[in-house]
This record gives structure tokens, sequence and C-alpha cells, in this order.
């Protein structure tokens, strides 16, 4: 997949008052990060992210960063959804404070659900709160888990028990780290998407209702237009992992736009409750 095939840069600001933020959507987003005039300012950038994804981006999210910071510090996590814990979450600490890390400091989370919110309960914590920004490289976590401001971890009774509503000052997705994305993370995020359609379109929700991801007539249908995700989600599941590739990263900036106007608004449903949910059904 060239730079040529992505789609440019786009941008859907979420509006929250004083805790407002803009997602950027499109290729070359870790290149460009040092340009953007919404990045937020710190004396120091602490770069969070796992052994998977810091071989492959790390360097380059790094480097951008230097241009906008006066030091650059990194910490790798181990992967994986077991190791969303307390022990994993001190990692974080433990690099802040050793690198005598200030209220000045900004937290950059670099892979995928995981990642983003450990980063964001962690900056949520220290200090009793600093910056973080969102650097999504899963389809999911673009989709869902980096925004709303929901970061926690899980505790040995129940997943996202320990957490807080903290909102980023900003979220990159960069199509292009989708190309090193596994097939099942891939489908993983498509699933997420393909929930959007009860939520948003009835119309849709019935329509796929009747529907099955095997049959290649769906491709012929008026209705899988309307959200390119659909087509990719039956490339994936009946054909190949390059071509649904091909058609994420060509019309991915604007389905994770729409998706983004959706998130949201559940997410404002969710978090006045949050303290009462365990009762409220």
């Amino acid at each position: 997949m060239t730079q040529a095939t992505l789609p440019a840069t786009d941008t859907v600001r979420i509006a929250l008052d004083e805790r407002s933020y803009d997602i950027a959507i499109g290729a070359d987003m870790l290149a460009s990060l040092a340009q953007r005039a919404d990045v937020p300012a710190g004396t120091a950038a602490l770069v969070v992210s796992n052994t998977v994804v810091q071989p492959l981006y790390g360097a380059a999210l790094a480097a951008a960063l230097r241009q906008r910071y006066p030091v650059v510090h990194s910490v790798v996590l181990p992967d994986g959804e077991e190791h969303k814990t307390w022990q994993t979450l001190n990692l974080i600490f433990d690099a802040l404070l050793s690198h005598a890390c200030d209220r000045k400091v900004v937290l950059y989370a670099l892979g995928g659900g995981v990642i983003g919110d450990m980063t964001g309960f962690a900056a949520a914590c220290y200090m009793r709160g600093v910056p973080f920004v969102q650097v999504p490289t899963t389809l999911l976590a673009q989709v869902d888990s980096s925004v709303g401001g929901k970061t926690a971890i899980n505790h040995p009774l129940g997943k996202n028990m320990i957490g807080a509503f903290y909102q980023p000052r900003l979220v990159l997705c960069d199509l292009a780290t989708l190309d090193t994305l596994p097939a099942r993370e891939l489908a993983a995020g498509l699933a997420e998407v393909i929930k959007y359609g009860p939520i948003a379109d009835m119309q849709l929700f019935v329509w796929r209702h009747s529907k099955h991801f095997s049959s290649w007539s769906m491709l012929d249908e008026p209705h899988i237009y309307r959200d390119n995700y659909l087509q990719a989600a039956v490339t994936v599941l009946a054909h190949s992992k390059e071509q649904a590739l091909e058609l994420l990263q060509r019309n991915g900036a604007w389905n994770i736009e729409e998706l983004m106007r959706i998130e949201p608004e559940v997410i404002s449903l969710d978090e006045p409750r949050i303290v009462i949910s365990h009762v409220d059904f």
C-alpha cells in the first residue's frame, strides 16, 4: 500500500466544553505529528507502548516528538489483556518517577486498547492529572477505545473495574498502522464497527440482520456502500487481508469519522451514571 492511495487527513471535533479535543484521521500521522498545532505543550514526553508495537512504530513516534519536547522517554509494557493490571500500571509510574517527570509531562499511548486504557488511567492519576495523547494502532482502538475517555485496569473480580473518565488531548489515527495488523485483530475491529449499525441506523440493522457475511452478493447491494467498513468486513471474512486493508485505507478516514461522531454520544450516556451503574439496570 503506497502513501498515494491513503486518504488525506480528516478531523473530527469532540465537543466537551473545556475537555474538547480533535481526532485526526489519515496517513503519515506519526511523521507529521511535529507540525500539528494541537499537540500538548510540555517539558517532556513519555511514550507508552508494548513489546509488539514498539519495534514497529516507537522510533518514528519518538523522532517526531523530539521536535516538540526537550526530552522523550519511553516505557515498553508486556503485550496482552492479562497484563492490564496494577503491576503493569506501576511500570508507567516507575518510568515517570525515575525520570523525575513533573506535571508538564505528556503521555503518549502507542498501541491498542490495553495500552490506551492503561496510559489514560496513568495520566489521570499521576500528580492528580497530566495530559495524554492517544495514538491507536489497531482498528478496534481507532474506532472505539481511544475515544470517550474510558480508562481502566482489570481486577481479578472484574474487567475495567478500576479506572476513571479522563479525556485525551488529541487522538491520532494513522491508517498506515493497519498494514501490520494481524487478520484476527482486523476482524475484531470490524466487529466493533458493525455494532454501530443498530446504535445509529435502524435500517442498516434490519438489513444486516437478514444477511450473511459469507455472501459475495452483499457487495452488489446499495446498503453495503452506506458503510464501506462493512464492505471491508466481507472481504476479510471471504477473501484476503490485503484487499480488506486496501478498502479500509481508501475509505477509512470517512468511515472512522462517521464512527467517531457516534462513539462520544454513546459514552456520554454512560459517563454521568458510571458511579451507580452496578445497581442501575
